[in-house]
């Protein structure tokens, strides 16, 4: 027929299709594992397959093998245990919805078999209530994993408050110590400042005795000074009647021979040199 294309089945090309397909139904029909930590040859697990890129592949959801996976077997095993209570039916009075006398279809008949509502799910039809029923289920699961997450995440935050509480308490027990101690410190440096100006105040008080003492002798070693140099000269008069006593000064020194007021001698040479001079 002019104008169609050409047939290209063959023989050859059935005979790949076949193989690829075994092929890669032999890839995704394994559902057993051999055993391994513990496990039974043979067992059981949930497997997932991933679609994408035309090829399929298994996924081991228990992650006991894959150290880097997210979830082990013992946080599994938690997660099952902290629901078991919800699952099944339990000894109680018939009103729980947890006792398998509960009306379950009673309730229904009641609450859930309005004429309309029946009528929209039959418009809808088996295959539209269970791709609803998918969404549902779905929606669910995510619900549920967030609500879990959350509490997990709230969990959390409890120990990490009680925590910071503790770290606080500590803190301020540190703080009440340290304050003490200031405290303390602050009265001992203030009794010690107390006790030296009480020194002080002593030592002021000696130092202006010493002061009056020095004074006091001051004018003592002039009085006697001056008593001697009288009782000299007296005695000069009656010694020496030929000497003008009116001439001696006791507020003068003798230097190179002759009477000089006092600080009036140069820089290198001392009294007492010149007192020698003046004797010789």
């Amino acid at each position: 027929m002019s104008g169609e294309k050409a047939s290209t089945l063959t023989t050859a090309n059935l005979k790949a299709f076949v193989s690829k397909a075994r092929k890669k139904e032999k890839e995704g029909s394994s559902t057993n594992v051999a055993k391994e930590g513990g496990g039974s040859v043979g067992q059981e697990i949930p497997l997932k397959r991933k679609r994408g890129g035309g090829n399929s592949r298994v996924v081991d959801l228990t992650a006991v093998k894959d150290d880097n996976a997210v979830f082990t077997a013992e946080e599994i095993d938690v997660a099952f245990q902290s629901q078991v209570g919800l699952h099944g039916y339990k000894e109680g009075p018939s009103n729980s919805i947890w006792s398998a006398g509960f009306p379950f279809m009673a309730v229904a008949d009641e609450f859930a078999q309005v004429d309309s509502d029946v009528k929209t799910i039959h418009e809808a039809g088996k295959i539209g209530v269970a791709r609803y029923l998918q969404v549902i289920g779905a929606r669910l699961l995510s619900i549920g994993r967030t609500s879990e997450l959350d509490a997990i995440l709230d969990a959390d935050n409890v120990v990490a408050v009680k925590k910071l509480k503790e770290s606080l308490q500590e803190r301020d027990l540190k703080i009440d110590k340290l304050r003490s101690e200031v405290k303390a410190l602050k009265k001992a440096s203030e009794t010690e400042v107390n006790k030296l100006k009480k020194d002080l105040d002593v030592s002021v008080a000696e130092t202006g005795g010493l002061k009056a003492r020095i004074a006091e002798l001051e004018e003592e070693v002039l009085t006697a000074f001056t008593f001697g140099f009288d009782r000299a000269v007296a005695q000069i008069g009656v010694v020496a009647p030929e000497v003008d006593i009116n001439l001696l000064d006791v507020t003068k020194i003798v230097s190179g021979g002759r009477l000089m007021d006092d600080g009036t001698l140069p820089e290198n040479q001392d009294e007492s040199v010149s007192v020698e001079k003046g004797a010789d």
